[in-house]
Parts: C-alpha cells; sequence; structure tokens
C-alpha cells in the first residue's frame, strides 16, 4: 500500500482517465477505504480495549448519544469526533482519518482553534486539559 500506485495523486489520475468504473474500484480496493465512521470507530474502540461507556464518559458524551454513533444512526458533530478521538488517546493521523470518514474537515494548523487541538493531541491531554487551554485562548471549548 505504501507505494507510488496507491497515492491519492495517483489514484485521481486514473479516475479520471478511466471509462470503467467497476473495473477501477476493483483494481484499487485495496486502497480505497470502505469502512465508514462508525465501524472505525467500533474497530478503535476494540484495539484500545475500552469499553464503550468508557469512551463516551472519557468524551462526555451520552451514552444514548455514543450508542446512536456506534449503530451508524447519527453522524457526529466535528467536536464530537474530536473528543471522541481524545478519550481513545489517538494520534494527528488517526484523528483526521476519523474525520474525514465523518465527512468533516481534517484538522489545519492555520486555524487557531486547530492549531490548539493539534497541540493537545500530540501531548496527549486529555478533554479538561484542552477545554482549559481552548478557554484561555477564548476559543469555543469542546462540549
Amino acid at each position: 500500500m505504501g507505494h507510488k500506485n496507491s497515492s491519492t495523486e495517483y489514484l485521481n489520475e486514473k479516475l479520471l482517465q478511466t471509462n470503467n468504473l467497476k473495473s477501477f474500484l476493483k483494481e484499487n480496493k485495496q486502497v480505497i477505504a470502505k469502512d465508514t465512521f462508525a465501524v472505525a470507530l467500533g474497530k478503535k474502540i476494540d484495539e484500545n480495549e475500552l469499553t464503550n461507556s468508557d469512551v463516551f464518559k472519557k468524551a462526555n458524551i451520552s451514552h444514548s448519544t455514543g450508542y446512536q454513533i456506534l449503530n451508524g444512526r447519527r453522524l457526529p458533530s466535528r467536536d464530537k469526533v474530536l473528543q471522541l478521538t481524545v478519550a481513545l488517546g489517538l494520534n494527528l493521523e488517526e484523528t483526521n482519518k476519523l474525520l474525514r470518514l465523518s465527512k468533516h474537515g481534517e484538522l489545519y494548523v492555520k486555524e487557531k482553534r486547530d492549531a490548539v487541538l493539534i497541540f493537545s493531541i500530540n501531548n496527549t491531554l486529555n478533554l479538561m486539559e484542552i477545554n482549559d487551554i481552548l478557554y484561555e485562548e477564548d476559543l469555543k471549548i469542546l462540549e
């Protein structure tokens, strides 16, 4: 997967040149994301050997909302995704992947709030510590 043929630019070029979508999808199925946000989130919870309940509590998300997200009945807001990724202790790459799967933009260093979040993720801060910094910087907290 890490070779030139799986780069986004290469795949985009191939897709633009193809006249057979089914063939393109079949040939590139190993590198085209097929997980939904809910499936990917469930995998991360399992990989980290946490309970759903623990993650929802650390993320400050109600159990009913958390289960609706996990069951794919509710697509979370960008902030809810970030709360979940912080609760799971995910790194920046994993966080951005879940943001993409949830149809939200990746964290962007040129946005002040996102810069705070990137710093916080890279330093494995918890939700309360992140919200303290956001509040000090007069930015919207994660709630």
